[in-house]
């Protein structure tokens, strides 16, 4: 919502949303996130992709870890595969929202690095508040194993277990990557019932 009153959006649900028929561009086969390709195909015309707050749409979320790992992971490979087919996108002079996208879809294809940065920083930083955030780190990734073990357990909703889900979800964007370079199409959007 507040990206619509900034400017645009950089992408749509793909549940609901609707666009004037001659804004329409075709789309190349295969492309992953054409709820993102589109509006930002609209917004390079110099339109605006807007959120209206009343369009209202049902949709079931993720039923379990392995079934949100396969979105996760196909929403991020087409985020790269955007990258690389509307490489446009990526110039700041020609992309009127280009701060949106890449705060909004770009920077979470950092995320896994800047842990693994973090994580090494601080095992060589090891005075004040670096060794503070080095026991925060090691906490963490310590839930998050006590909610692996959850998992296997079946016992779900406590806080391991979204730890847990945050740390793996937190890393998609690197499987993303390989999915991307092997152009597999596994992870292409299909039903789930």
């Amino acid at each position: 919502k507040l990206e619509s009153h900034v400017s645009s959006v950089p992408g749509v649900t793909g549940a609901i949303y609707a666009i004037r028929k001659h804004l329409y561009k075709p789309l190349p086969a295969g492309t992953l996130l054409d709820d993102l390709a589109i509006p930002m195909n609209i917004v390079m015309q110099g339109y605006r992709v807007v959120f209206d707050s009343k369009a209202v749409a049902y949709d079931r979320a993720s039923t379990s870890l392995p079934k949100e790992w396969d979105r996760k992971v196909r929403t991020l490979a087409g985020n790269y595969q955007l990258i690389f087919s509307m490489p446009h996108l990526m110039n700041p002079m020609k992309n009127p929202i280009f701060f949106q996208f890449l705060s909004h879809k770009l920077f979470r294809l950092l995320v896994p690095y800047a842990m693994i940065c973090l994580l090494l920083v601080n095992l060589f930083l090891t005075y004040g508040i670096y060794r503070g955030i080095l026991v925060a780190q090691g906490l963490f990734y310590a839930l998050a194993g006590v909610g692996i073990l959850a998992q296997r357990i079946k016992r779900r909703g406590d806080l391991t277990g979204v730890i847990y889900m945050g740390l793996i979800l937190g890393l998609s964007p690197v499987f993303g990557l390989v999915e991307f370079l092997r152009k597999k199409p596994g992870h292409i959007w299909k039903r789930q019932d």
